[in-house]
């Protein structure tokens, strides 16, 4: 977005220096018998000109300015649907570890819907296939395959200490 502004900025400079050139050229070939108002009056023509591309440049700019305000919090919302989702896989995760502790079983027990979704997966489904499967969400999925991996990863390595 910096270097679109210093764009936007470089644009403009061009258009005031053509019109500035505009102005002088007409300058240079007024007759002399014109008065000092017509030139006056050209010179107001130039000004007037400058004032509506700088209007439609400042519009231009508050409109980015708005696209970017709205972007912003469209990226909040997420950050914060993420950071529930991870506190949720943390939750489910030390939940799962009290179990584990609990039962002192090797294999970590799960809700039906957990075991489910880890049977599908071992059968080789993808998890767009265990989502429509189940009526659950795509990422629910992701976020216990990925669970279960850890997990399992953690008894390996409590198993070799």
């Amino acid at each position: 977005t910096m270097n679109f502004l210093i764009l936007i900025l470089l644009v403009v400079d061009i258009i005031i220096v053509a019109f500035f050139i505009s102005f002088l050229r007409k300058l240079r070939y007024f007759n002399k018998g014109r008065s000092f108002n017509d030139i006056i009056r050209m010179f107001n023509a130039f000004l007037v000109d400058t004032d509506n591309v700088a209007g439609q440049l400042k519009e231009q700019l508050d409109e980015k300015h708005r696209l970017i305000r709205s972007l912003n919090e469209q990226l909040d919302k997420r950050i914060m649907n993420l950071s529930l989702l991870l506190n949720r896989a943390e939750v489910l995760l030390s939940l799962n570890d009290q179990e584990t502790e609990n039962n002192n079983t090797d294999a970590p027990s799960l809700s039906k819907k957990y075991s489910e979704i880890i049977a599908l997966a071992n059968k080789g489904r993808r998890h767009e296939e265990i989502a429509e499967l189940l009526s659950i969400p795509k990422g629910e999925v992701k976020l216990v395959l990925n669970l279960k991996e850890a997990v399992t990863g953690r008894a390996h390595k409590q198993g070799t200490h």
